[in-house]
């Protein structure tokens, strides 16, 4: 007997987890829980609002009501996060650990716009200016890599204040928490701070070093992006009020791509071909009124041109390299490469945010607790797809176990079975209200009133009350 996975099995376990650990009382006569999580579950696979959503379903409660009754919870952002961590957590011992594992702690930042809340300051962290702000939500989440999965372990909000050391802690104590044993942290570069490193002296990790210290000065880290060799090398890190430290530091330099350099020609080609384009309009003014004027023109332009000419010469025929500079910890055995190629999986994460942005509900909401739970949302959906395909797939021989191929059931295509799921339940609305005193279609009319609006229709433009009159 084959057994099948669908789309309410789905949605049934989503809502059943959030309710467990995000429980909400609502005991309405038409209207439960249930139905709140199915909305919201919807709405984060639709990437819509709550309001869209309930306008476009026969059996559901208004939003207005919705919110209400999400209001009614007084959920903060502290009880938020514990049930996320919660059902991260749930989610993530569905399979079993062993041996250990490359853990990425990583910072995410959602745009803010407006006046920050007055009751809590604190829940907005001000940033380096991005889409059109500099004041965001911040969330920092742990991430394990293994076998090209990438789960997400746990999830934190970052206030205004808190220090980057006290952030990675608290990722790491929950990561440790769950019995993982972690070989080595892959830390964003946004972590590089005295403190934290001074902190994890005894906890191995990978960092990207910032470029610090002006051009030319010889100081900050600067000169270890000048290295033309890959190597190993000693940093001196110093501190206003502490000692200094010294920091390992693995200094990798790699050859310019074929499309890294194809880039940076382009951009000179573009400068020569408006530069030539340029003194050809300059020749025709002079061809047209050869005074002196014109002359000097023609001559600058020659002149511009020549100059773009000789700096594309030189960027094609030049060979650069890249330096990629990191501060390791309790790694130094590993050899260049493999910190490389280990960081380098890293931006896995990259993927993992992009998909779940697809399922992430729109709202103008400045409720700091419904943003985080808006994310969380995101994440613990991400993480019932991995199930899916990784635990409850056919099995299959080999070293991979079971698994249903990415073709079969991508990201995308798991939030539309969600959606199929919830249209079963509250059914889509397929018709207009009111359903009383409409004229009717001009498809359902007899041919000869057709035939005398249809001329009307297609050449005069008529507006819509001159051609509602006729009926």
């Amino acid at each position: 007997m084959e057994v099948y996975i669908n789309e309410e099995q789905i949605i049934k376990e989503a809502q059943n987890r959030l309710q467990r650990y995000l429980p909400i009382e609502w005991e309405g006569n038409r209207y439960n829980a249930m139905d709140a999580w199915n909305i919201l579950i919807a709405s984060a696979a639709m990437g819509g609002s709550l309001a869209s959503v309930c306008r476009e379903c026969k059996d559901t409660p208004h939003n207005n009501t919705l919110r209400d009754q999400l209001t009614a919870q007084n959920w903060n952002d502290e009880q938020i996060e514990e049930g996320l961590n919660k059902l991260l957590a749930e989610s993530s011992l569905q399979s079993s650990w062993p041996g250990s594992y490359q853990i990425a702690i990583d910072l995410h930042e959602e745009p803010f716009y407006g006046e920050i809340p007055q009751e809590d300051p604190e829940i907005i962290r001000r940033g380096e200016a991005k889409a059109g702000t500099t004041y965001f939500h911040v969330f920092a989440t742990a991430y394990v890599i293994r076998s090209n999965r990438r789960w997400t372990l746990a999830l934190a909000r970052v206030r205004a204040n808190e220090s980057m050391l006290s952030v990675v802690d608290r990722m790491r104590e929950r990561v440790e928490n769950l019995g993982i044993k972690v070989s080595v942290y892959l830390l964003d570069r946004q972590f590089w701070c005295y403190e934290l490193l001074e902190a994890w002296k005894e906890i191995p990790y990978i960092i990207p070093i910032r470029k610090t210290g002006k051009e030319g000065s010889g100081g900050g880290t600067r000169p270890l992006f000048e290295f033309k060799k890959s190597q190993f090398e000693t940093y001196t890190m110093t501190s206003q009020t502490k000692q200094t430290m010294e920091i390992e530091v693995a200094v990798v330099v790699l050859p310019e791509t074929a499309e890294q350099k194809q880039k940076r020609i382009s951009k000179f080609e573009k400068a020569y071909q408006k530069a030539k384009e340029k003194e050809q309009e300059k020749a025709q003014l002079f061809n047209k009124n050869p005074t002196p004027a014109t002359k000097r023109s023609l001559t600058c332009a020659k002149n511009a041109l020549d100059k773009a000419r000789e700096e594309l010469n030189k960027e094609r025929k030049s060979k650069l390299k890249t330096a990629l500079c990191y501060a390791v910890n309790k790694v130094k055995q590993w050899s260049l490469k493999q910190i490389y190629q280990t960081y380098r999986r890293r931006f896995g994460i990259e993927s993992s945010y992009r998909q779940s942005r697809q399922a992430r509900m729109v709202t103008t909401s400045r409720k700091p607790w419904f943003r985080l739970l808006r994310f969380g949302i995101a994440m613990a959906l991400r993480n019932l797809w991995i199930e899916v395909r990784w635990l409850l797939g056919e099995p299959k021989q080999g070293r991979s176990g079971r698994k249903i191929p990415k073709d079969l059931l991508p990201f995308p295509m798991f939030l539309r079975w969600i959606v199929s799921a919830f249209w079963k339940i509250a059914g889509f609305r397929t018709y207009l209200l009111p359903q009383s005193d409409l004229p009717e279609p001009l498809w359902k009319r007899p041919q000869e009133k057709r035939e005398e609006l249809t001329p009307a229709l297609l050449h005069e433009g008529p507006s819509i009350q001159a051609i509602a009159s006729n009926f």
